[in-house]
């Protein structure tokens, strides 16, 4: 059995995101954005550790944890923006096993995943994912998950790198709406390459020579200006 985690976390793309991540190294990720949907998604299945934000609507996460700890042993990390000592000594001690900020590098996240798992009794070998057959289509074009290629609208295939099948697959999850260059990076710098926001600029000069989109006026891949960048489902202005 794979462990299986919850996330909860009312930021939808950034949950995505990080969902995908740690689907790729062998977990079973579940989402839900807010207080009720944890408890319904609790209700109807088992999960052996919580990943919980602290800003929450409604119900906030430390006292999500407080509750869940009170019925519970299930492993509860508290993942969040905030760096201050008081929620992290509250975190702790109203019941969370680890406490952890979104800045945290994507290793060091499954590294204390899978400690806790260890602490709780769950430590079975995490065996490798099923391979994705549903193909990421995007105006004509598509990403073929199985060959890590980019199928062209006449059905060709262009080679990507690893960084760039990753970075447009990313894109394709969040299809038209922008995702940030910081984003980006925390989930790419989890893979098997490091780097700065600017490798995430280089990344994109290199998607956008293999779209033919026009650098100067990119009509597929586009720069949001102080944000990051979208991908559109059909061609459209900048």
């Amino acid at each position: 059995m794979r462990p299986r985690l919850l996330l909860v976390d009312d930021d939808i793309a950034s949950r995505e995101m990080l969902a995908a991540c740690l689907a790729k190294q062998g977990f079973d990720v579940a989402g839900a954005g807010d207080a009720v949907e944890m408890r319904q998604r609790l209700h109807a299945d088992e999960f052996h550790v919580v990943l919980l934000d602290i800003n929450l609507p409604g119900t906030d996460g430390l006292t999500l944890a407080r509750e869940l700890r009170l019925v519970s042993k299930i492993g509860i990390i508290m993942l969040t923006a905030r760096e201050g000592e008081t929620d992290r000594v509250l975190g702790l001690e109203w019941g969370a096993d680890d406490y952890v900020t979104k800045q945290i590098p994507l290793t060091e996240l499954i590294a204390r995943i899978r400690a806790l798992l260890r602490r709780i009794g769950h430590d079975e070998p995490i065996a490798s994912p099923p391979a994705v057959t549903t193909d990421s289509a995007f105006g004509g074009w598509s990403l073929n998950n199985n060959t890590k290629c980019l199928i062209t609208p006449a059905g060709g295939e262009i080679k990507l790198t690893k960084g760039e099948f990753d970075l447009l697959s990313i894109l394709c999850r969040n299809k038209g709406k922008a995702v940030a260059r910081s984003d980006l990076l925390a989930v790419l710098s989890g893979r098997d390459w490091s780097g700065n926001e600017r490798s995430i600029d280089v990344l994109v000069g290199r998607l956008r020579r293999k779209l033919g989109d026009d650098p100067r006026r990119p009509r597929r891949l586009i720069t949001v200006h102080g944000t990051g960048y979208r991908l559109v489902g059909s061609e459209g202005q900048e």
